[in-house]
């Protein structure tokens, strides 16, 4: 299956209702931190989506793939 055909994970899908909800409530007027709904300061100037707040892969799959790159 293509990676791209994967459903997000758990943790994805609540950062991007996180940011939805930003978005309506900003829609809506009312006052809303970003940095506590699913978006972080990049550079200190831009917000960007936060998309999740898992690992890329489990540590030790991280740690095979680093000794057979090497």
């Amino acid at each position: 299956m293509p990676p791209q055909e994967l459903p997000p994970t758990q943790a994805a899908a609540k950062y991007h209702s996180l940011r939805v909800y930003c978005q309506v409530q900003i829609w809506l007027g009312n006052p809303v931190d970003p940095l506590r709904l699913g978006w972080k300061l990049q550079d200190n100037e831009v917000f960007a989506p936060k998309k999740t707040d898992l690992p890329a892969a489990p540590s030790q799959l991280l740690k095979i793939i680093m000794l057979v790159s090497y």
